[in-house]
């Protein structure tokens, strides 16, 4: 079982035979208070507008794929999931920590090597995308202009693998909230989010893998994710008008 598989080993946590209790226990003890923090944080501290919903007729594992901004994106998509978490990838140092590793892990984050080819976090990522939600930020970095970059073929490898429904996410203001090299997040900013259609790749289903083809998967990818963004500015751009419509409809 994945679960008693990827923990145990970084948080030295011997519950290899009994991780349905750990995952009982952490969702009680972690996960829900982690999820009202956000909404005080994301919903009231700050002001969030939201464009679509996440899918709520996906009942098995899919990809959530977003642009990157700040330390907290996975954070900030995930809460509006719930009741279902959203895992997502951590630097391993951070399970070093025993109390740090049942925190995070609480929160569904998983142990992975960064700065370097991490094969069995890329083989774990493909296992949980296939049972739950996952959420990968296939750019690989944060962006320091908020202009959507290139995705990292290694992303593309794991959605070619996993053969699962994607979910394309646009995010907005999560740099201006936690700026890079910031300690502590900004209060009062105006967060967005704009959900995508759920899709499949079955046009590459049948290729083989390789660096070229996981290139193109996850160019495709991006290309979702810019189209959000574009939809997003356009609706801002029309809510005007249509506000302005429905108040001569009042008015007449």
């Amino acid at each position: 079982m994945i679960l008693g598989r990827i923990y145990p080993a970084h948080a030295g946590i011997g519950w290899r035979g009994y991780w349905w209790i750990r995952e009982i226990l952490l969702y009680f003890l972690y996960y829900l208070p982690g999820y009202l923090l956000c909404l005080l944080v994301f919903r009231l501290l700050n002001r969030t507008v939201t464009i679509g919903a996440p899918p709520r007729g996906l009942s098995e594992g899919y990809l959530v794929m977003s642009n990157h901004l700040s330390a907290l994106d996975s954070w900030f998509i995930g809460h509006f999931f719930f009741p279902r978490p959203v895992w997502f990838p951590a630097k391993s140092e951070l399970f070093r920590h025993r109390a740090v590793a049942w925190i995070i892990s609480g929160w569904r984050a998983f142990p992975v090597r960064r700065g370097q080819h991490d094969q069995q976090g890329m083989d774990n990522m493909v296992e949980l995308a296939q049972r739950f939600i996952v959420c990968i930020h296939p750019e690989g970095t944060r962006s320091r202009d908020g202009i959507i970059g290139r995705g990292r073929p290694g992303a593309g490898w794991i959605a070619h693998r996993a053969r699962v429904p994607v979910v394309p996410v646009y995010i907005e203001g999560m740099d201006a909230f936690l700026p890079v090299g910031a300690r502590f997040p900004r209060l009062g900013i105006t967060l967005k989010i704009v959900f995508g259609e759920p899709f499949l790749l079955d046009q590459f289903a049948a290729m083989e893998p390789n660096p070229q083809v996981s290139q193109e998967l996850i160019d495709e990818i991006i290309v979702r994710i810019k189209e959000l963004q574009l939809d997003g500015r356009l609706r801002e751009l029309a809510s005007p008008a249509e506000h302005r419509r429905q108040q001569s409809s009042e008015d007449a």
